[in-house]
């Protein structure tokens, strides 16, 4: 059955490629020469980003399969469980690969200084990988104790739907992102159609034909309920992106209007989720299946504790002041990284099952730190430079010796040169490709662990040319904390298949936050430290609607540009942030808005991830009524 499966899922694809974006069709007048890649798909990353991604999806097609033949086969148990481990994590480290490929991609290749900006086409990676981490944890529960067995059989029909619905979401053209390169609606309601048969198909037989015993019982203070309150956060983090992605166009066709959601929501609604899941999740290794001592694991936890405090202060000492929310991230990523080294340490003499979780459990840690660092200190710098110039940026001192135009390949670029006191140098560019007919950006970067200076050249203004500097303290922290979680999943593969197998085997083979870059010129800035510093922020909420996926200091678009001018002139008329909001919301829309107003057509969008996690207490404390009468 789950060779039928995966069959079914193949043939299904093999179809849209043969009858909806058939590959051998002719042109009936082909171009002489053809205009070429894409040119920010030129690029090496380009050529092991999508096949890191689709093996995370299809992968998850096997997780469905499993799950598939267990219900036809009505074989749900512990060995069903440890059968379907390796197939979830091998797509799980391809997945998470392939999402801080992406990342990495976009932060050096797109020339606007992020690494994350909640697109849709980003989320539509995002809610696989979240739904697949809750997998992975609620399966090896399922393999040790038979726990949570019908969890784990409906977390893998929805991951591998969760993978449909971001290939519809990327294929169709139904959202606008800078990420989507083939969109053609007719080819997005086919892949809507197998959506449809697959995950409708699956739901459908998970409830008509599960009758396994999943009684399992275990203590509201066991490893089983840690494992379930991890799961209950991340399924409302992946119920969230899924729910703000989607929810403006279903309100659209619903007629209830135009909204927008973007990085100043999500950033909101997952902060509130992401602290309470750092803070419980160093304790599950120190819990036992069945029943554990949380007075003991707090105990064995005291030291990471207060190395986590005592790092926390001397980063902000070092650094300086950062936001409440900024903060709490930070001394909850250096809980996580120094509980999964007491983890590693406590549990040495079994190392090699240890080792796995540590990693993993470290890495996110390592990631949040880089996401802290570079957006919570990062320095930037817009300016105007004429040729020999000096600009400064964190401390560092560059002199600006002026652009010379360099012949590529198949571009013609215009090259910036930025030289330290010590005689490197950043050679940012900006190319124009004739036969595509397109520009790129291509930032300079000086990469070392403390941080990136990140170097743009912009316009020419006069006989001074736009050039844009920002400083990310740790930002390198994201992608080596990506690498390590997959580490720590490759460990766990690993060592999976050295129990199954006998002998060494080698398995094959990134909340949240985004950093904006900004289009902003130096004579736009407003001369009051104060007023300018209320003008980025509120223009970080406002929707370029030309761009529509940049906020107004992100872009360039002449109308971008109009309404940070408009934006500084009522600031500087003495109006609130409220009262500018209104002014927009009224020329443009809601849809205006990254962050959507709390209103009754809105009540949903803001109710429905803390509504999950009331829903997830209840089902926890029923779980441990039922205990307490067993």
């Amino acid at each position: 059955y789950v060779l039928a499966t995966q069959g079914a899922v193949g043939s299904a694809f093999l179809a849209f490629s043969l009858f909806a974006a058939d590959p051998f069709a002719r042109l009936a007048a082909p171009p002489f020469e053809g205009q070429g890649l894409t040119p920010i798909l030129q690029d090496p990353a380009l050529a092991a980003h999508p096949p890191l991604l689709y093996a995370g999806y299809v992968g998850f097609s096997l997780a469905f399969a499993f799950a598939i033949a267990g219900l036809l086969e009505r074989r749900i148990d512990r060995q069903w469980a440890a059968d379907l481990r390796p197939w979830v994590l091998s797509a799980w480290v391809f997945l998470t690969l392939g999402i801080a490929l992406g990342s990495f991609w976009a932060y050096y290749e797109l020339g606007w200084g992020g690494f994350w900006f909640w697109d849709p086409v980003e989320n539509a990676s995002l809610m696989p990988w979240l739904a697949g981490t809750a997998l992975i944890h609620s399966v090896k529960a399922a393999a040790v104790r038979g726990a949570f067995l019908r969890w784990v059989l409906l977390l893998a029909i929805l991951t591998f739907s969760l993978s449909l619905a971001g290939a519809f979401l990327v294929r169709s053209g139904v959202l606008i992102s800078v990420h989507t390169f083939a969109a053609d609606p007719a080819r997005g309601g086919f892949i809507l159609a197998i959506l449809a048969f697959f995950s409708g198909g699956g739901l459908l037989l998970y409830g008509r034909r599960f009758t396994a015993d999943t009684t399992a019982q275990f203590a509201p203070i066991s490893r089983e309920a840690a494992l379930l309150l991890n799961n209950i956060f991340l399924s409302a983090a992946a119920a969230t992106v899924f729910v703000g992605t989607i929810y403006p166009l279903a309100l659209d066709m619903l007629g209830g209007g135009k909204i927008s959601v973007g990085a100043p929501y999500f950033n909101s609604v997952l902060g509130a989720l992401v602290l309470p899941f750092m803070a419980a999740l160093p304790f599950g290794a120190f819990l036992h299946w069945g029943g554990g001592d949380a007075a003991g694991a707090l105990q064995r936890l005291a030291v990471a504790g207060i190395a986590a405090v005592a790092l926390a202060a001397g980063s902000v000492a070092l650094y300086g002041a950062a936001s409440l929310l900024a903060v709490a991230v930070l001394l909850g990523a250096l809980w996580l990284i120094f509980g999964a080294l007491t983890d590693f340490i406590a549990h040495f003499s079994a190392w090699r099952s240890v080792a796995p979780r540590a990693l993993a459990h470290a890495g996110l840690g390592l990631l949040l730190v880089g996401v802290v660092g570079a957006t919570a200190w990062r320095s930037e710098q817009v300016v105007a430079l004429p040729a020999g110039a000096e600009v400064e940026i964190a401390g560092q001192t560059l002199r600006f010796d002026g652009v010379r135009t360099r012949h590529g390949a198949n571009y013609t670029a215009e090259q910036g040169r930025l030289v330290y006191p010590d005689g490197r140098t950043l050679l940012p560019e900006r190319r124009f490709y004739e036969a595509e007919r397109g520009q790129t950006t291509e930032a300079a970067i000086a990469k070392n662990l403390a941080g990136h200076l990140y170097a743009v050249i912009g316009d020419a203004v006069g006989d001074t040319r736009i050039v844009r500097l920002w400083y990310h303290p740790l930002v390198m922290f994201i992608w080596i904390g990506a690498a390590v979680m997959a580490l720590g999943g490759m460990a766990a593969l690993g060592a999976h298949i050295i129990r199954a197998s006998g002998r060494l085997a080698v398995p094959l083979l990134l909340v949240l936050w985004s950093a904006p870059a900004l289009a902003l010129d130096p004579g736009e800035a407003l001369p009051d430290a104060a007023l300018e510093a209320r003008a980025r922020a509120l223009s970080a909420e406002l929707r370029c609607m030309v761009c529509q996926n940049q906020s107004i200091d992100d872009s360039e678009a002449p109308l971008a540009r109009d309404l940070r001018r408009f934006v500084r002139d009522r600031l500087s008329a003495g109006d609130t942030d409220a009262q500018i909001r209104d002014a927009v919301v009224e020329r443009y829309g809601e849809f205006a808005l990254f962050r959507p107003r709390v209103a009754a057509h809105t009540l949903f969008l803001w109710v429905f991830p803390f509504a999950l996690l009331v829903f997830g207490a209840w089902i926890f404390l029923r779980l441990s009524a039922k205990r307490d009468r067993g």
